[in-house]
């Protein structure tokens, strides 16, 4: 069977739309992956300053019964929030 110029379609455009559209989709991958540990690191940091404000709060009587100076509150807080506990 014989092709007309007018019936032939090559594939060069497809392949090249192909490779754009994947790296398109690679950009976007790394990009997400960005954002995320961006969110990742503002809500650890809100947790913690959350953390520091309700320890904050505390009377200096509560917080000696805890055995925690004013002082030390923000590397309690910290301290708090990222502990990894590893199970028994």
């Amino acid at each position: 069977m014989k092709y007309r110029e007018s019936s032939y379609v090559s594939s060069a455009p497809y392949l090249l739309i192909q490779d754009v559209f994947s790296e398109l989709w690679t950009s976007l991958g790394k990009g997400a992956s960005n954002v995320r540990k961006t969110v990742a690191q503002c809500m650890l940091r809100l947790k913690i300053a959350r953390m520091q404000a309700a320890l904050s709060r505390l009377t200096d009587e509560q917080l000696k019964q805890i055995d925690l100076k004013r002082s030390d509150i923000g590397q309690r807080a910290a301290y708090l929030i990222t502990y990894e506990y590893d199970g028994l």
